[in-house]
């Protein structure tokens, strides 16, 4: 059994945070599916779950799953069969389709990108790579960050819904997400991008100084932005941010622990952000320890722990 994964965390530690920030994303998913009177592809409501579950991300069997949670919140795996650990922030590594007819999981140990059918589990196509985040348009397009080692990422690909690239592009980021209204990508990681879907660069800012680990996107065009502090590099901080669709900064929240993740509620506006309390004497190249989960809530420029 490992006691710690290669970034740091212990597999007990991150179950629970990987658990929460995933329930909370895409509860905010479907809430936004029923304001945008897009029909499920399955009767009732349903929660996926990627689970970091398995204790050896080196040796066969790999016995990472995604998780079912039904309207009775039954629990089934859908997917037992993956590899993955624990990473520096809430990136997309599950994307669910605007549908909901098929999801999207980036395994960053196993080194693949695979689609299944979200009612049955059945994989509907796979292919090879080091892929970070991934978000789905509309028309059933998978944007997929490639990372290649590096946490801010290497490129970026189009693949359409068989699974062929169709498009590959050199802008990179951590984690990545789609305003179709906008028809709009975000990339954070060591800044911030804004691309069409063409993968074309509309407008970079950087007030970014370690890394951006999580961003999504509001009802207004503009996003929010997770960045999390660095204790070897000058000017990080451990913040949220609203970014106007211009790349002006709207506004800061600054905390006293790390984000790892963020997501906005599309009905109220509310801004949802999940961490760690930070370190004082770090014993490896991250800012945290999760010793304790927080679900900070925003709305209305209040944070509430």
């Amino acid at each position: 059994m490992r006691p710690y994964g290669p970034f740091g965390y212990s597999r007990k530690q991150l179950i629970p945070l990987l658990a929460v920030f995933a329930i909370v994303s895409l509860l905010a998913f479907l809430r936004w599916r029923q304001v945008a009177n897009v029909q499920p592809a399955t009767s009732g409501s349903t929660v996926l779950v990627l689970d970091d579950c398995d204790s050896d991300y080196k040796n066969p069997p790999f016995e990472d799953a995604v998780k079912t949670f039904g309207r009775h919140a039954e629990l089934m795996k859908t997917v037992a069969d993956l590899n993955i650990c624990q990473t520096v922030g809430g990136c997309r590594a599950l994307a669910v389709s605007p549908d909901g007819s098929f999801f999207v999981v980036c395994e960053n140990v196993g080194d693949r990108l695979t689609a299944y059918e979200t009612q049955t589990g059945k994989k509907l196509w796979s292919i090879a790579g080091k892929f970070t985040s991934a978000a789905i348009s509309t028309l059933g397009m998978t944007y997929a960050l490639l990372n290649e080692g590096t946490i801010y990422g290497k490129g970026v690909v189009i693949l359409d819904r068989a699974g062929r690239i169709i498009r590959k592009g050199d802008v990179g980021g951590f984690d990545i997400v789609l305003d179709a209204n906008r028809q709009a990508l975000w990339l954070v990681g060591a800044d911030i991008k804004k691309c069409n879907l063409d993968l074309e660069v509309q407008m970079t800012c950087g007030p970014i100084g370690w890394c951006a680990v999580s961003v999504d996107v509001d009802g207004d065009g503009c996003i929010w932005v997770a960045e999390r502090f660095h204790p070897d590099v000058k000017g990080s901080k451990d913040r949220l941010l609203r970014i106007s669709p211009k790349g002006e900064i709207q506004k800061t929240v600054d905390l006293d622990w790390s984000p790892l993740g963020v997501r906005v509620d599309r009905i109220d506006g509310s801004v949802w952000a999940t961490g760690c309390r930070a370190r004082k004497n770090p014993l490896s190249n991250l800012p945290g320890k999760l010793d304790r989960i927080h679900l900070g809530w925003i709305a209305g420029g209040w944070l509430r722990n």
